[in-house]
């Protein structure tokens, strides 16, 4: 991890993107076994906690979340604020965002377009970091047999693995 953040900008990070991928999850009614019969694909909001999810899952979000902000801490300080939030913010909305870019909701970093108006520093910062989530993918989230939520790999964790058995590579 680059020397200039700290520790807790990490973890500010790190459980900012844990806990939006938890709200985000508890917006779908699909990803609970039981929906008390309400739920017809409607997307009607169940509570889930982190209690419900597999502990190894909950790793794996907080290891892709310390992976990301250790590669990228020096684009996401660059955060120019947005949406009522400060710039001094950027640890906790750059955890967000990360969700949000990675799980295709059409905001997340693209968002500093307006925010950070026509600095190229910042506007450099929005393409890697869009490019960094895309290259990522998103992290597919379901329950598990155990009625635990648990995770997929993500279509970059894919890719590594189909380049680690290409043959002459």
């Amino acid at each position: 991890m680059d020397p200039r953040y700290l520790d807790t900008d990490r973890e500010t990070f790190t459980e900012a993107y844990v806990t939006r991928a938890v709200e985000e999850i508890s917006d779908h009614c699909g990803i609970a076994a039981d929906c008390d019969g309400d739920c017809n694909g409607d997307h009607s909001p169940v509570s889930l906690t982190l209690a419900d999810f597999h502990p190894d899952t909950l790793e794996r979000l907080r290891t892709d979340a310390r992976e990301f902000f250790d590669a990228h801490a020096a684009d996401l300080a660059l955060y120019p604020g947005e949406y009522g939030y400060d710039p001094d913010q950027w640890a906790e909305r750059g955890g967000e965002l990360f969700w949000m870019d990675r799980s295709g909701h059409g905001i997340g970093f693209g968002d500093w377009y307006t925010a950070g108006g026509s600095d190229t520093a910042v506007q450099g910062a929005r393409g890697r970091l869009m490019g960094a989530c895309r290259a990522e993918g998103e992290r597919d989230l379901f329950m598990g047999l155990d009625g635990k939520i648990t995770h997929g790999k993500s279509w970059g964790e894919h890719q590594r693995e189909r380049a680690d058995r290409a043959p002459g590579v």
